[in-house]
């Protein structure tokens, strides 16, 4: 199970020690808005995955992780391609 984020009222002070406190209640609420999206999306990216091994069970699927940046240079589209075979 995924671990949650600490309530604003806990994550503050370490945020503020961090960035100040003139910027604090702002990086609270966008590091917050960010791990709620970032949730959200990989709960999505699940139910997805059980459907498709739901709705199609002879057919492997693959799942590379995201990167970032994504690859631009050959050597890193090889690489991507090499997991995904090896995945598959």
């Amino acid at each position: 199970a995924a671990q949650a984020l600490p309530p604003p009222a806990v994550l503050r002070p370490a945020v503020a020690a961090q960035v100040g406190e003139a910027t604090a209640d702002a990086t609270v609420q966008a590091v917050s808005g960010a791990y709620h999206g970032a949730r959200i999306q990989a709960e999505r990216a699940h139910r997805i995955l059980e459907h498709l091994r739901a709705r199609y069970p002879r057919v492997p699927v693959a799942v590379l992780e995201r990167q970032e940046p994504p690859p631009a240079e050959l050597e890193e589209l090889l690489q991507m391609g090499n997991a995904l075979l090896a995945a598959g």
